[in-house]
């Protein structure tokens, strides 16, 4: 016998016509003639609205992925980096003056901001210095800000802690991986308790400071994607970048680039040492923080590549970096 139930939803996608039918009359956009397509399904859908003339993203929010105090603090510090001259893909307003959406999903509610295009193009091999000098004048302009809205802030619970609670069940048959992870989990988490680090610079980051969120517009840096962002170390936003690149081969030419990152930050905003020795530890602390974030999306992207190879190859980063670095002692 045939059966028709409803079932419960982890993540829905909504049509590209149902967004141009029901959210562009919001913005008094409808007579533009736009496109939309999805560009992006990760943390969030990211969907591209454009035509000959002019581009906007429209992202909606994963259900209970952020709360609205949460995104509203990023509007408002979007707005506030705007406001001190940096360049940003910023929040744009309704015609009624909201720049946060509430979307009804099966799954549940969803915030849903609608942004101005980061005009421009990917950065290129000269630009690196640039790109360093540019995230220390958004550290720099971010040391006043303020908002009513609180966010989470991006401290040991949250990258270290929270990751081995999505991790954890991809390891049942590596145990010693899975104690192994545990100990250095808790070896850094006590590491960045101590007297040693307690004077780490501390403000509102970026939380995802990579040239795949940044383009080059006429000589100008535009930053993009601040859906990470939030209190943190700044030595833990600079590290972003160099465990991308570390990951990436971690040969001299590799590493090249963040040479030239971090030497165009000083240039603007010089590095105390306390914070400059941090970063090759902070790079752990990202990687922990990328399963956990990878392990956790899994629900709604799939788990298929999370298989042996990806741990293989994440813990045996971890376990050269740790040994390179002298991490451990």
């Amino acid at each position: 016998m045939y059966v028709a139930m409803m079932l419960a939803v982890e993540h829905s996608i909504p049509s590209a016509s149902g967004i141009l039918r029901e959210i562009l009359p919001l913005y008094g956009l409808e007579q533009l003639d736009l496109n939309c397509r999805l560009i992006k399904h990760g943390s969030n859908d990211t969907f591209l609205l454009y035509n000959d003339a002019t581009k906007f993203i429209f992202r909606i929010y994963r259900h209970q992925w952020r709360t609205e105090h949460d995104v509203r603090n990023e509007i408002e510090y979007i707005l506030h980096l705007h406001a001190k001259g940096l360049k940003v893909a910023l929040p744009l307003p309704t015609l009624c003056g909201e720049r946060l959406l509430h979307l009804q999903f099966p799954e549940g509610t969803r915030q849903a901001v609608m942004f101005s295009y980061a005009s421009g193009l990917p950065l290129k091999g000269d630009e690196f210095a640039d790109f360093g000098a540019t995230c220390a004048k958004l550290h720099l302009a971010s040391a006043d800000f303020s908002s009513a809205h609180s966010r989470f802030p991006l401290d040991a619970e949250h990258l270290l802690v929270e990751p081995l609670h999505y991790i954890r069940p991809f390891l049942t048959e590596r145990p010693d991986d899975w104690q192994w992870l545990q100990r250095i989990a808790q070896e850094f988490r006590d590491r960045l308790a101590s007297p040693e680090h307690a004077g780490l610079e501390w403000g509102m980051c970026h939380g995802d400071l990579h040239p795949g969120n940044m383009h080059s517009d006429g000589g100008e840096l535009v930053f993009f994607d601040f859906d990470c962002g939030g209190p943190s170390w700044r030595a833990y936003d600079l590290a972003v970048y160099l465990s991308i690149l570390a990951n990436d081969g971690g040969d001299e030419k590799s590493i090249q680039p963040w040479r030239t990152f971090i030497t165009g930050y000083q240039t603007v905003k010089p590095l105390r040492d306390i914070d400059l020795k941090a970063i090759p530890l902070f790079v752990v602390v990202r990687q922990i923080w990328l399963m956990g974030y990878h392990t956790h999306g899994s629900r709604t992207w799939g788990s298929d590549w999370l298989h042996d190879d990806y741990f293989d190859e994440h813990i045996s980063f971890l376990k050269r970096w740790i040994e390179e670095h002298e991490l451990l002692g």
